[in-house]
Order: structure tokens, then C-alpha cells, then sequence
């Protein structure tokens, strides 16, 4: 069983009723900016154990951290406000026994290196963005990390099935095989995706990603 939640930032996004106004808050109050994410971040700290005793086994962490550009705001900001909340609700999930994944969309390489210091289990879903490959994050941290996507959603959603097959077998072979790698979309399963490459790609995933994983 998993449970889905934040860290801090966003909750602090919906106190200051939009992330215009948080990012306003990181540039000219930065300190302000910090104590309101501390109450999401205290708040899952003690609500994830919760879920771990009722049997979670593995918590997700939302929010997006970068766009597919880079990171929306400074990597100085992010260690100096953001990453210390995201650090103390990843020690509480560890600490009551559960996996931890976080997610991000977008191009997050200035930023991994904080990220996965938290002691996160995996990040994901990634999304399928240039510098993302997961095969590269992977290699940047041999034996720390797992990773989790990348599929395009807008393959899932726009493609056929033989696309979206080939593309599951070409990631089975590029990311899997290094691994460990969960292979999911690059973010949900949206509303447009097609039921049938949806469907496509579990079932190549099923038949194709059993390891020892062979004949791709």
C-alpha cells in the first residue's frame, strides 16, 4: 500500500493562495518563506508515520521543483529554504520504516544531488525531458538511488501501440538494465491517456521486464 502527500512547499503555495505569491515571499522575505512551509512540513511529519502504522509501505511526495528549463528558483534558495522541510519529512518516513519516492517534473540536475543527500529511495516520476535520462541518473549515483517514468504522457495520450511498445522496450533496455527502475509515465496517468496504450505498455512491462530482462 502507498500514500500520496507533500513535504513542505506546497502546502505553503495554498496558504499563500498561489505560487506567484510564495515565489514574491522567497525573494523578499525568504525567512517568511521558510516558517510557512515548516507547518506542512511538521504537519506530514507526524501525519506519514500515521500511514505507515495503518500499512503504507511506500509515501510519495509531490510538487514540482523545475520546469524543463531548470529549477524555478535558485539552487541557493532551494537548499537554504526549501530542501532542510523536504529532508525532515523524508527522516520521518525512513525513520518509521517506509520507502520514500519523490517527484518532480522537469529538468532537476541542479538540484539532485540535495535531493537524493535526504536519503530518498527513488525519484520519480520523472518526466521525459533533455538531461533527464533516467539511465544518466542512475549512473550519477550508483547504488544510492532508484528511479522511476519516463514515459512520454503525451505518447500515452497521442500515440498508437506500437509506439508505445517499442518505447516501453526501449526504456526496459536502456533503464531497466542498469536499474533498479520502476517504469511508469513521466508524471500520471492522465485522463487522455488511451486506455489501450496504457494497457500496452503494462503488458510489454509484464512480459518483457522480468528480470534477468532479455530479448529486447
Amino acid at each position: 500500500m502507498a500514500a500520496v502527500g507533500e513535504s513542505g512547499r506546497a502546502p505553503a503555495v495554498f496558504l499563500r493562495g498561489g505560487l506567484e505569491n510564495l515565489f514574491l515571499d522567497l525573494a523578499l522575505r525568504p525567512q517568511f518563506a521558510k516558517e510557512l512551509m515548516g507547518i506542512g512540513a511538521r504537519h506530514h511529519a507526524e501525519l506519514f508515520p500515521l500511514c505507515v502504522a495503518a500499512g503504507a509501505e511506500v509515501i510519495f511526495l509531490g510538487d514540482d521543483y523545475s520546469d524543463n528549463t531548470g529549477p524555478m528558483m535558485s539552487p541557493a534558495i532551494f537548499e537554504e529554504v526549501i530542501l532542510p522541510h523536504d529532508a525532515a519529512v523524508v527522516a520521518a518516513i525512513k525513520q518509521a520504516g517506509a520507502y520514500c519516492i519523490k517527484h518532480t517534473d522537469g529538468d532537476i540536475r541542479k538540484i539532485m544531488d540535495p535531493l537524493v543527500g535526504t536519503g530518498l529511495d527513488a525519484l520519480g516520476p520523472l518526466q521525459d525531458v533533455p538531461g533527464m535520462e533516467l539511465d544518466g541518473v542512475l549512473n550519477r549515483y550508483p547504488g544510492r538511488i532508484a528511479v522511476m517514468g519516463n514515459m512520454d504522457v503525451d505518447l500515452l495520450a497521442r500515440g498508437n501501440v506500437e509506439d508505445v511498445v517499442a518505447a516501453t522496450k526501449r526504456l526496459l533496455r536502456e533503464v531497466s538494465l542498469v536499474g533498479p527502475h520502476i517504469l511508469s509515465s513521466g508524471n500520471t496517468i492522465a485522463s487522455c491517456v488511451k486506455p489501450e496504450n496504457y494497457l500496452a505498455m503494462v503488458r510489454t512491462t509484464q512480459e518483457y521486464g522480468t528480470y534477468p530482462i532479455a530479448g529486447l
